[in-house]
């Protein structure tokens, strides 16, 4: 083991790792940090002693600390870590950076990602010398500790190259708020050349902004393209849903305007009734106008079909006819999805709502019909996929109707009555009640259904629900109050929880 100036062992990267979990508080964590930190000059002290600086606002001293780290040079990983936090800190603080500074921060990152090329290539001549001829990389077999050494520098090196830090998007957010729309546009054209990123790294306003600068260069395509990208970043993205319809109308695109204004309609229903009524007074503007050009009938049919529940089994054959007209929609896989449903061919139905899923994740509405889906054709064989799927869908539209019909499927899963499914609570919607009470003020009397759900039989949210009730530590007294007034109204198997509950509260 190394040793420091001072002739004691220095710790390595692992051992203060551990030591930094063994203490509770951060000024702990701090002191330890900038004990060891006069001697040992090494990334993981520097850099992460100016993470905790830098939570409690001490800006200036963090970013000193990282400045030593970058001028002790290092590994190429250690270095991006410590120039990314630096350059967030520029940049969150709002201040004015002179171009010679941008410049600085740009040939530094161009230059680390030349030398992540370099080593990148490097290492896959490395590894293909190392692999049998004809065989794959992830051949049977555990691969050598060197060679398992490699892929994963590799895998680093590839991630270094998604940039997760988001330098050029941070740089484009910089000009868009200063007004330089020109470089706002070409760092993000930079950083948006590679979408195979992780969808956290999406930032959606940023997202906006260069589709807006598209928009103002007539790259019309490009600015649709990334729309799409856009409305899948987050659930209920509606204003940015509405702009996306607005455009293909701009574009004379009547077909495609309606499809996505009654995409927005099936999503907002049970969860925004402003976006609900203003899609569907905008359909009917849209069909009111369609109906007086030729050729749109396909589409009126559509429209029909879906909001009067009338000739749903038409749905598969007007599609057909409208993608023979050159229209395209990822909001065809849900509509052919529902018109399997409504006719009972349930595997056509799972085939298309399981593709649509694929297309947008956040539609309660679809994983409910999935679901029933599966139950009707191989129970056992989708027991866990149903349970994941109703999860889903209560979590996306809490308390409404869809919610409150995939309960009982979820009750019927777990052996429920109906009147206890109805009581049954997800994890979402216990943690979203709770969160209520405990951070945001919200009266004691919200935390009912939660005391509902303690009297069905058990289940594994009931147990999850009792832990959490069990350490509840904010406004205690208001709580236990709450539960022992309510437990004597309540059944056996509630009055039992409850006083679970309060004695584990003491």
């Amino acid at each position: 083991m190394p040793t420091s100036l001072s002739g004691q062992n220095a710790m390595d990267a692992e051992e203060i790792r551990q030591k930094l979990k063994s203490l509770a508080t951060k000024g702990e964590k701090i002191r330890f940090l900038e004990g060891i930190a006069r001697e040992e000059k090494t990334h993981i002290v520097l850099y992460t002693l100016a993470s905790f600086l830098l939570e409690e606002d001490e800006v200036a001293e963090a970013a000193d600390l990282l400045r030593e780290d970058l001028e002790r040079g290092g590994d190429l990983f250690e270095q991006y870590e410590s120039y990314s936090l630096l350059f967030g800190i520029s940049m969150d603080r709002g201040r004015e950076l002179t171009e010679k500074e941008i410049s600085g921060w740009t040939v530094s990152f161009d230059k680390m990602r030349e030398e992540a090329h370099l080593e990148l290539q490097d290492l896959e001549g490395e590894i293909e010398a190392k692999t049998p001829e004809g065989e794959p990389e992830a051949a049977p077999g555990p691969p050598s500790g060197e060679t398992k050494r490699l892929l994963e520098r590799k895998r680093k090196l590839e991630g270094f190259f998604k940039d997760g830090y988001q330098f050029e998007r941070m740089l484009g957010d910089y000009y868009q708020g200063r007004g330089d729309l020109e470089r706002a546009f070409l760092f993000y054209g930079r950083f948006y050349s590679d979408m195979d990123r992780p969808v956290e790294f999406f930032s959606p306003e940023s997202m906006r902004n260069y589709v807006d600068l598209l928009l103002k260069r007539k790259q019309t395509k490009d600015a649709l393209v990334f729309m799409g990208y856009l409305v899948n970043l987050r659930p209920y993205m509606l204003d940015d849903l509405v702009k996306f319809s607005d455009l293909y109308y701009m574009l004379g695109d009547r077909v495609s305007a309606l499809l996505l204004q009654m995409f927005i309609t099936t999503l907002s229903d049970g969860y925004s009734r402003e976006f609900y009524e203003k899609s569907r007074g905008m359909i009917g503007i849209l069909l009111a106008e369609m109906r007086k050009a030729p050729g749109s009938g396909g589409v009126e049919d559509l429209a029909d079909a879906v909001f009067t529940g009338e000739n749903i089994k038409e749905i598969p054959r007007t599609i057909k006819s409208l993608e023979r007209e050159g229209t395209r929609n990822f909001f065809f896989f849900y509509l052919r999805g529902l018109a399997g449903f409504v006719t009972s061919d349930y595997v056509e139905a799972l085939k298309n709502l399981t593709a649509f899923n694929e297309f947008y994740p956040h539609l309660a509405e679809s994983y409910y019909y999935a679901l029933v889906c599966m139950y009707n054709l191989d129970l056992k064989k989708h027991s866990k996929t149903i349970v994941d799927f109703a999860e889903k869908a209560i979590e996306l539209k809490p308390g409404s109707a869809i919610a409150k019909m995939t309960k009982k499927y979820l009750g019927i899963m777990l052996d429920l009555d109906e009147e206890d499914a109805g009581k049954l609570l997800i994890s979402s919607e216990i943690a979203a009640i709770l969160n209520g009470f405990l951070t945001k003020g919200a009266p004691v009397g919200t935390l009912q259904p939660l005391v509902d759900s303690l009297t069905i039989e058990r289940t594994p949210y009931q147990v999850a629900l009792i832990q959490l009730l069990s350490k509840v530590s904010a406004r205690k007294d208001e709580f236990c109050g709450f539960l022992k007034k309510c437990r004597e109204s309540l059944n056996e198997t509630g009055a039992r929880n409850v006083e679970l509950v309060l004695r584990a509260l003491g």
